[in-house]
């Protein structure tokens, strides 16, 4: 009995230890975990160049959408496809700086010959339509089909994904040009996945023609990208250390939180005069590098972030921001000669 009871205390006593070690590792995780440091995530609106070689700047710009008559009210392509095209080139392009302050307007043409479907338009009626809509430069939905569709549900909802193939024409034409630009076609025989998503970016319920609107906008969306600049909001990333050695980089991210670019690296760069450490000075280079690129000095960023990688620091690998702002240095060089009025 008795040896009973010593096993019993014995184990109580382990238990008791366990429960104390056990403890301790999860203080010392806790403590290790809340000064470590982490990175936060920030956001920045990025300029993106168009894909064309053309330019809308210091220009009247009129969006045309074609609709070809079959008779008896019908068209051959959905017109409503058309008008939902031509509202996302408009509502993209107006967000651009090219036409900043700029209403662009929309006008419909109407043919009974089909026959013109796919085919450009001649030198005296880009000269009359140019005219009559009082525009220098005229973008042309010319058609936008689907061509094959099939709706897939879950968990026996119906019509919750969209299954769709489609091909589109559009053109730009400028006053005084014998030709259009280059056309923009576009064609996809591959089933495409098409979800419409709420407010709250949930899938909803929707119906195979809502799905098709919903495409062709986002066609006209991507057209107004490819023709003009646009703008991107990215993620950026930037270091804070709890516990470092003068305060400075969790400073700096206080600075951050209330909107105070100029403030933060004013706290960074006392780590990088100061510091001893090269794991902070690099995290603080980083986060000058970022600091640069909110306040537009992209040139600068870069400088910061040869200055974070002479740090030699395997944890911090400033080597794929630096291309991104290498990459953006040289897209601002193309924005800079696009945005510039022809005098």
């Amino acid at each position: 009995m008795q040896k009973q009871i010593t096993l019993t205390s014995d184990n109580t006593a382990v238990m008791k230890a366990y429960s104390l070690t056990t403890r301790l590792l999860i203080v010392a995780l806790f403590f290790f975990v809340s000064c470590s440091p982490y990175v936060e995530i920030v956001k920045v609106d990025v300029l993106n160049p168009s894909t064309s070689t053309f330019s809308f700047v210091g220009k009247d710009v009129a969006i045309v959408g074609n609709l070809y008559e079959i008779g008896n009210g019908e068209y051959l392509y959905d017109s409503t496809l058309v008008a939902a095209a031509t509202l996302g080139i408009k509502e993209t392009l107006e967000q651009s700086p090219v036409f900043e302050g700029y209403e662009i307007p929309i006008y419909y043409t109407y043919s009974s010959d089909t026959a013109l479907v796919g085919k450009p338009i001649t030198k005296e009626d880009v000269e009359e339509m140019s005219s009559d809509m009082g525009v220098d430069m005229f973008i042309s939905v010319d058609y936008i089909d689907i061509l094959g569709k099939a709706a897939r549900s879950h968990n026996d909802t119906i019509d919750l994904e969209h299954l769709m193939m489609y091909a589109g024409l559009f053109r730009v034409y400028e006053a005084g040009n014998e030709k259009p630009y280059s056309p923009y076609y576009i064609r996809n025989e591959t089933p495409e996945t098409v979800i419409i998503y709420n407010d709250k970016e949930l899938p909803i319920l929707s119906t195979t023609r809502e799905a098709g609107i919903s495409l062709a906008y986002r066609l006209g969306d991507n057209y107004a990208m490819f023709i003009a600049p646009y703008w991107e909001t990215v993620e950026r990333v930037y270091y804070v250390y709890p516990d470092d050695e003068y305060g400075s980089i969790k400073l700096g991210d206080r600075y951050v939180q209330q909107g105070s670019w100029a403030k933060a690296m004013e706290a960074w760069s006392k780590t990088i005069t100061s510091s001893t450490k090269k794991m902070q000075v690099a995290m603080a280079a980083f986060n000058m590098a970022v600091g640069c690129e909110m306040i537009g000095n992209l040139e600068l960023a870069k400088e910061w972030l040869g200055y974070c990688q002479k740090q030699q620091q395997s944890k911090i690998n400033p080597a794929p921001y630096m291309q991104t702002i290498i990459a953006r240095i040289q897209d601002k060089y193309v924005l800079d000669k696009k945005l510039q009025v022809a005098e």
